[in-house]
């Protein structure tokens, strides 16, 4: 049974996934006349997750926790599923201008044509947190959860519809020329450089049902863009998921996870890096590590992958050092192989 504290507006769906692989095995709907009931028929023995969720006219969708279920030569009967509204993160978009730049395109819709995801990820525990800490019960098709937003003429933007874990926000710049230099949440007087950051390589929590506002995307004129190509080495040698790095040499931008940057090598060595702040970087290449589902790990979202790009960037010593809005057109980056451990 299906129940809600809301009216039912529509069907329901429910999908029932195979916990052994994690496919989806069934789909199915609420019943006619009666949108609180359901039933799966057909599905060997097994066990499985059962999760519902609702689409309602606004946009918005109701979704409930997860069951498990164990199918063992039998019916099973009297599952109820209630649904609840997901949560939303609400912000804006702050554009500074460099009249000495000059490189971004000011666009009056700029905001419209800025890109943001909200990508949901399950933190590290921290040394000493307890064990037995709740951990947010989501069904396993939206462990890994993306929601995106455009900005609107107000430069506001929402990202709705999630369940309930913590985000990262990925921002994209509307055109080169532009770069992020900070994501924060709260007070602009409230949020200094270091929660600036925390936030930036963190994310936001969010609970069920839970409407978090007062984030905030800053995005500045003078990026700069650098155009190169792997030397010293032929394209087929290149080993696979090769990507470049650009790693901040200040000191005081360690922490800072908007100042790391990758790209794509191509099958011919070339590489873009686009929208990067002004600054003196360590550059190296090195194939990019794959995590669990089998797509590239993010220098960004990953602390460990930082410390050791860092470390072979630094004893490598190649260096680059980018102008509020230049373009670097050709740099030759040779390709040294990492040290075996």
């Amino acid at each position: 049974m299906i129940t809600s504290d809301r009216q039912f507006s529509s069907a329901a769906s429910i999908t029932l996934t195979d916990l052994r692989d994690r496919t989806q095995i069934a789909n199915g709907g609420t019943s006619y006349p009666d949108p609180s009931s359901f039933a799966l028929y057909g599905i060997p023995d097994g066990e499985y997750e059962l999760s519902a969720q609702q689409y309602l006219p606004t946009g918005d969708q109701l979704r409930s926790p997860p069951r498990r279920v164990t199918v063992h030569g039998a019916d099973v009967t009297g599952i109820d599923l209630t649904l609840a509204p997901l949560a939303s993160i609400e912000g804006r978009f702050v554009f500074e201008n460099d009249p000495k730049a000059g490189c971004a395109k000011r666009r009056e819709t700029a905001a419209q044509e800025t890109l943001v995801y909200a990508r949901r990820y399950e933190p590290e525990k921290k040394p000493g947190a307890d064990p037995k800490a709740a951990v947010p019960e989501v069904p396993l098709s939206a462990a890994s959860y993306t929601a995106q937003a455009v900005g609107d003429a107000k430069k506001s933007f929402r990202l709705r519809n999630l369940p309930p874990g913590s985000y990262r926000i990925d921002p994209r710049p509307p055109a080169s020329g532009w770069y992020v230099r900070s994501i924060s949440i709260g007070a602009p007087q409230a949020a200094g450089r270091t929660a600036s950051a925390a936030t930036a390589r963190d994310g936001v929590a969010v609970r069920s049902g839970e409407r978090v506002s007062g984030l905030m995307v800053t995005i500045t004129e003078g990026a700069s863009l650098l155009r190169g190509r792997i030397s010293g080495t032929e394209a087929q040698t290149l080993p696979p998921r090769l990507r470049v790095y650009l790693i901040p040499v200040e000191p005081e931008a360690a922490e800072n996870v908007l100042r790391f940057y990758e790209s794509r090598i191509e099958v011919d060595g070339r590489f873009i890096v686009d929208n990067v702040a002004p600054g003196k970087y360590w550059i190296v290449a090195r194939p990019a590590p794959e995590n669990e589902s089998g797509t590239t790990t993010s220098i960004r979202q990953d602390a460990a992958l930082r410390a050791k790009i860092f470390q072979d960037a630094e004893s490598l010593k190649k260096a680059v050092t980018l102008k509020p809005c230049e373009e670097v057109a050709d740099l030759a980056l040779p390709y040294v192989a990492p040290a075996s451990p």
